[in-house]
């Protein structure tokens, strides 16, 4: 295994080094996640692991394997080639807390699964602790705030204030306004409009903070910021702000070019069958899906834990959602890690890379933990 050390390195990243470098770091993105929108966190990720493509995008089906069975089979081989011996470790957010319990399956299965182990955090999975039409009701109002309020918890984090003094400029706020921009509105007027625009409301939260009585005001000036940067939010989600080239060379890495994805009436069956599998699950409860992929994986003599993460600020998923699973898997004997994040977001996962670093760092050894 000596000559893995240099995957704890991403050379994109130069002089940052990565924690758990014995693993295969494995992420499964939510709803539309693939093709461009995956180009950042593919980047950032380099060599420690890979990122695949939800089956929501047609990229996410490669041609030649057009049923799910063969998809996450040829998935799950894929995987277990690439990581060269390291233990796999899967981290599903969103929608892709369902998709894993297909690909569980299809790796415990395998003889070559490195080590015999896996391990597999959640995050945000929709419909855990529910079940029924008052389940499939409360995820998709739950999902509208999500799109309503999305990246209003990490707009500081994208386009960071400026400083309050001196001539020091913040090196994220820099690379937005003069590299991001720039792809993501392209109209040097509207440009310059925005600029204007975030100027006069960052300026008004800046002189907010030194006063204790315009604190509601500042809510408020807050809640402007987000409706001044939530379109451009949603354009660095989608990979717009990342250079086509760039995105060609993760789309040819990731063999998800026109030639290596399957056919539109392909991809449209499969993901109907999908879909209906999706509904189903969420209708029936994905807790008992997710207890009975562990059940097959023990049998199978691998060794997996599972864990879930809590996004303090999530609109999808609450904490109290995993009351009744934590309940039901202590009954069964699965040990269940459980960790809580909380000043990130549902979308946060997309776009934060420190949110992939404390991600990676879980170690599940101790019960719990809040970070």
């Amino acid at each position: 295994m000596a000559e893995l050390k240099g995957d704890s390195q991403n050379p994109l990243f130069p002089g940052k080094t990565y924690p758990n470098s014995e693993y295969f770091h494995v992420i499964l993105p939510g709803l539309k996640g693939g093709g461009r929108n995956l180009t950042g966190l593919r980047e950032y990720i380099g060599l420690r692991g890979w990122v695949t493509a939800s089956l929501s995008t047609r990229v996410g089906l490669k041609r030649g394997f057009c049923n799910l069975k063969a998809h996450y089979r040829n998935l799950a081989l894929q995987l277990i080639a690439q990581s060269r011996g390291r233990t796999i470790r899967i981290y599903a957010h969103s929608l892709g807390g369902i998709e894993v319990l297909y690909l569980m399956k299809e790796l415990a299965w395998h003889k070559d699964l490195p080590g015999n182990t896996l391990e597999v955090i959640f995050i945000s999975p929709p419909g855990i602790g529910q079940k029924g039409f008052s389940g499939l009701f409360r995820i998709f109002k739950r999902l509208s705030n999500v799109i309503k309020y999305l990246g209003f918890y990490d707009q500081d984090y994208l386009l960071p204030f400026p400083a309050l003094e001196g001539n020091t400029v913040d090196p994220q706020r820099k690379l937005f306004l003069d590299e991001w921009l720039p792809r993501l509105v392209t109209d040097s007027v509207k440009r310059e409009r925005f600029k204007q625009a975030l100027e006069n409301i960052d300026r008004k939260i800046l002189l907010s903070q030194s006063s204790k009585k315009l604190t509601e005001q500042k809510k408020l000036y807050l809640q402007e910021r987000h409706k001044l940067l939530k379109g451009l939010v949603e354009k660095i989600i989608n990979g717009k702000h990342i250079t086509e080239e760039k995105h060609q060379q993760y789309l040819q890495k990731h063999q998800e070019l026109a030639l290596n994805i399957a056919p539109n009436f392909s991809y449209l069956v499969t993901s109907f069958i999908f879909l209906l599998k999706v509904f189903s699950n969420l209708f029936l409860g994905i807790d008992r899906k997710l207890f009975s992929t562990y059940d097959f994986c023990c049998e199978h003599a691998v060794n997996t834990k599972v864990a879930v993460v809590i996004l303090g600020h999530d609109e999808l998923v609450l904490s109290e959602d995993y009351a009744s699973f934590i309940k039901l898997a202590t009954s069964r004997n699965m040990p269940v890690y459980n960790f809580v994040f909380e000043n990130e977001e549902h979308s946060s996962v997309a776009h934060k890379w420190s949110l992939i670093d404390a991600l990676e760092s879980l170690n599940l050894v101790k019960q719990s933990a809040r970070l």
